[in-house]
């Protein structure tokens, strides 16, 4: 069950069936989003894959992709 601010008494309450504002929903900071850094962590690799590529080391970009890819498999399990 999700938890909320109550933006009246500033005090933490749990949701009911009814769906709250997004105001009243907590976020995450970026810097502490797991989700947010293995996406970050999985593009970067695509990129360097790329690079490779075009230096003309398909063998190496092959495994950079397939890491980039299983990244991808844990971010979407985060």
């Amino acid at each position: 069950m999700k938890k909320y601010l109550n933006k009246q008494d500033g005090k933490e309450k749990k949701m009911g069936l009814t769906r709250p504002k997004a105001t009243q929903l907590e976020k995450v900071k970026k810097i502490k989003d797991k989700h947010f850094w293995a996406s970050m962590i999985k593009s970067t690799g695509r990129l360097y894959a790329c690079y490779l590529l075009y230096s003309g080391m398909i063998s190496m970009a092959a495994i950079v992709f397939a890491i980039s890819e299983a990244v991808g498999i844990v971010e979407e399990m985060v």
